[in-house]
C-alpha cells in the first residue's frame, strides 16, 4: 500500500515503484545526506519479525454512552464504505482510495477558516457539501453536527499540513508494504498498512521519530555481523543477478570483479528468499524550498543486516557498497534521513503550487 497515491504518483512529488532485491542500476543512493537528525533518543528493543498484515477487522469501540450509540458504532463498517473512527484508540482507518480526498477536504476546510471564516461558516460549508466523501465521514462520525470531530480533525490536519514526510517501504518475498510518517515541527502522525487497501492513522511523538521508524521496519536482531564493508561494481552485480540459475557462473562473475569467494557468496545470498529489503525516504520544507534524504538496506537473516549505498547511474555504472550493521546500528543510521530542523510550510501546498 502506498499513500497518498494517485495512479502511482505521491502527492509529495515522489513516484512509487517496486524495489528489486538490490537497488536498481539507475538509482543513486547516499546513506547519509544531511548529517543526522540530532535526536538523542536511545534505541529501543527490536520489534517483532515482519508478518503479513491480517485482513481488516471491525473496530474495537470505546465505552458507548448508550446502547443506541453502541448499535450505531457496530453498524459503522457496513455503512461507511470502510471508514472507521475509533476514538478510544485515537485511530482513523480510511480506504486507500479515499486518503487523498480526506486530506484535500481537510486542507481546503482549514485554508477556508484561516482566511477569516468563522467556525459556523465552516459548518455551513460542510453542510452544503453532499459529496460521497462527506456522507461517508458523517456515517463514521468523523463529521458530527457538520463539523469535523476534534480528534479526527487533528489527525487529518497534521497529515494535510505536514512539512516533513517519511516513507518506509518494506519488501519481503512476494509481500510489500509502505508506511508514512507525516509531521509538523510539533506533531506527528503515522499511517500504516493494515492491508493493501487501507491506511490507519494514529498520533506519535514527533521527538521519537527514530524509534517510530525502527518499529515500522520491524527490525530483527542480527545473528551475524560482517567484519567490514563490501564494495563491488554495480555492473558486476547486475550481471551476476542474471546468472543466478548457474551459481558457479554468478560466483565467478563477482570474483572476477575483485571479490573474494566468501564476499561473492554473500552478495549472492542477498538474493535469497529470507532477505527483507527496506527503503526509508524523507522530504521536508526549508526556507529555500525542499530537501530530501534516503537510506536503503537489507535484512538478510543469517547473513546479517547491511546498509546499501550506490554511486553512478545506468549510463555510467559506479560502485555498490554494503556496510554491515550491528544491533542498534540501523536505528542510529535512521537519524540520517531526519532533518535537524525544518520549517512549517506544508509540502502538499508546495507541490500544488
Amino acid at each position: 500500500m502506498v499513500h497518498p497515491a494517485e495512479q502511482g504518483q505521491h502527492d509529495d512529488g515522489m513516484p512509487e515503484q517496486g524495489m528489486p532485491i538490490l537497488p536498481p542500476i539507475n538509482a543513486v543512493t547516499n546513506p547519509v545526506t544531511n548529517g543526522g537528525a540530532g535526536l538523542n533518543t536511545p534505541p529501543g528493543p527490536p520489534a517483532p519479525e515482519h508478518k503479513a498484515a491480517p485482513a481488516p477487522k471491525p473496530p474495537i469501540s470505546g465505552t458507548p454512552a448508550s446502547s443506541a450509540t453502541a448499535a450505531e458504532e457496530n453498524q459503522t463498517p457496513a455503512t461507511t464504505g470502510g471508514i472507521i473512527f475509533d476514538r478510544s484508540r485515537s485511530q482513523l482507518r480510511v480506504p486507500e482510495a479515499l486518503v487523498n480526498e480526506c486530506l484535500r477536504f481537510t486542507q481546503a476546510l482549514s485554508l477556508s477558516l484561516s482566511v477569516g471564516d468563522s467556525k459556523s461558516a465552516g459548518a455551513d460549508k460542510v453542510r452544503a457539501d453532499n459529496s460521497e466523501l462527506v456522507n461517508r465521514l458523517r456515517a463514521a462520525r468523523v463529521i458530527v453536527d457538520d463539523q469535523l470531530d476534534p480528534m479526527a480533525e487533528e489527525l487529518l490536519t497534521v497529515c494535510s499540513q505536514a512539512s516533513l514526510i517519511i516513507k518506509v517501504n518494506l519488501s519481503y518475498a512476494a509481500e510489500s508494504s509502505t508506511s508514512t510518517v507525516w509531521a509538523t515541527p510539533r506533531q506527528a502522525v503515522v499511517s500504516s498498512s493494515i492491508d493493501p487497501h487501507y491506511a490507519e492513522f494514529r498520533p506519535v511523538d514527533v521527538a521519537q521519530l527514530p524509534l517510530v521508524l525502527g518499529d515500522l521496519m520491524v527490525l530483527r536482531r542480527p545473528r551475524f555481523v560482517g567484519q567490514s564493508p563490501v564494495s563491488v561494481g554495480t555492473k558486476a552485480v547486475a550481471e551476476a543477478e542474471t546468472q543466478l540459475g548457474d551459481a558457479d557462473k554468478a560466483l565467478g562473475t563477482l570474483v572476477e570483479a575483485g571479490l573474494s569467494p566468501e564476499q561473492a557468496q554473500l552478495i549472492i545470498d542477498f538474493q535469497g528468499a529470507n532477505v527483507r529489503r527496506w527503503r526509508v525516504s524523507s522530504s521536508w520544507s526549508t526556507d529555500e524550498g525542499t530537501e530530501a534524504s534516503e537510506l536503503r538496506g537489507l535484512d538478510a537473516g543469517p547473513s546479517g543486516q547491511w546498509l546499501v549505498a550506490m554511486t553512478g547511474n545506468r549510463d555510467e555504472p559506479g560502485q555498490m557498497t554494503f556496510t554491515p550493521q550491528g544491533s542498534g546500528d540501523v536505528v542510529r543510521a535512521l537519524r540520517s534521513v531526519l532533518p535537524r530542523s525544518w520549517v512549517g510550510t506544508p509540502l502538499r501546498r508546495q507541490v500544488a503550487g
